[in-house]
């Protein structure tokens, strides 16, 4: 899908927040752009959407919070919980944490 050919006031929305406006397309009607989603938008599925005024296009798009690893303890031996990998399990880790600490053990 193109908008319309040489528009100027091309914007775009993020759950409904404006996060680009006054973009350009080409002489096909074409665009390209890049934007940050907004850090209080809520979690779960949410639409961006973009406009020319004429022409609209919106996409759903899943934004989850970022995973937080801060209390996954790095261990020299991989004596604790995990024995054998160099990372260990906090206290009251759950099983998707569990899962993360297995997949970035493996990483390292």
């Amino acid at each position: 899908m193109h908008f319309t050919p040489d528009a100027s006031d091309v914007s775009i929305y993020c759950d409904g927040k404006l996060v680009l406006s006054e973009l350009s397309t080409d002489s096909t009607g074409a665009l390209t752009a890049m934007f940050t989603i907004p850090a209080d938008v809520r979690d779960g599925t949410r639409t961006v959407r973009m406009t020319d005024g004429v022409y609209e296009a919106s996409v759903g798009i899943v934004v989850n919070a970022p995973l937080d690893i801060s209390r996954i303890l790095r261990v020299a031996g991989g004596e604790e919980d995990g024995a054998g990998s160099q990372l260990a399990a906090s206290q009251g880790e759950g099983a998707f944490r569990r899962i993360i600490r297995t997949i970035v053990t493996a990483c390292l």
